[in-house]
């Protein structure tokens, strides 16, 4: 009898010590829906600005006015088939010559501004990535508020390039890159504000708001007894 009842206790021992590694290694797991609304909307904004990077921000009048020269001249008219095609050609050399991105460096200030890019989208992947593996960090010296100084860093460093590139004395001209890349750095700094907030207020509570009790309400019963509890009664 003792030698069944052993042979079955060790089975169901056996069977725990199986399904903890399992439930472990899934909490460790990685998850996306870990996310917050922040890491998300950094996230996505990220991703996008590493695609406006690689646009034009800047032009010159001169190159304005050759892409025009390319994608307009002999549009509707007749005998487009006479235009030099070489003269078109040389408008879309001289446009692409004239327009410039954040990759193209320039001066120190334009390193600068790459840098700041680069390490805004880095901190802001790296943060999703890591709330997504379920990984916890001091919410004031986390990714996502290294990803937001990042951010705002950045701004700063990209209005200066623009103040120092359109100034009276040059002939430059805003492509759509530039707004484009202000506004993705304005979402990667508010999201990661919305992470560390959710942070923040998360570990003020715990993790779980705390329930009230009603005073009054004793240990076995009352109008503050758990779910379930019984009520002391005097027979």
């Amino acid at each position: 009898m003792s030698a069944t009842g052993d042979h079955g206790g060790g089975r169901v021992r056996g069977l725990r010590r199986r399904e903890r590694p399992e439930g472990a290694a899934g909490a460790r797991g990685f998850d996306v829906f870990r996310l917050r609304l922040g890491h998300s909307v950094a996230f996505v904004a990220a991703l996008a600005l590493m695609f406006i990077m690689a646009g034009d921000w800047y032009s010159t009048a001169d190159g304005v006015r050759a892409r025009e020269i390319e994608h307009n001249v002999g549009k509707g008219l007749p005998g487009w088939g006479l235009v030099d095609r070489a003269a078109v050609d040389d408008a879309r050399l001289e446009a692409e010559k004239a327009e410039r991105n954040a990759w193209q460096v320039a001066s120190f200030l334009d390193a600068l501004v790459l840098v700041a890019l680069l390490a805004t989208v880095a901190l802001a992947i790296a943060a999703a990535a890591l709330q997504a593996a379920g990984r916890t960090f001091d919410p004031r010296r986390s990714p996502s508020s290294a990803a937001g100084a990042a951010a705002a860093a950045a701004f700063v460093l990209v209005v200066a390039q623009a103040a120092a590139r359109l100034d009276p004395d040059s002939d430059d001209v805003f492509q759509v890159g530039l707004p484009l890349a202000v506004m993705a750095l304005g979402a990667i700094a508010l999201g990661s504000a919305m992470a560390v907030r959710d942070a923040l207020d998360e570990g003020e509570h715990g993790g779980s708001p705390p329930r009230s009790r009603p005073s009054g309400a004793g240990p076995t019963g009352g109008p503050g007894a758990p779910r379930g509890a019984t009520y002391n009664r005097a027979p």
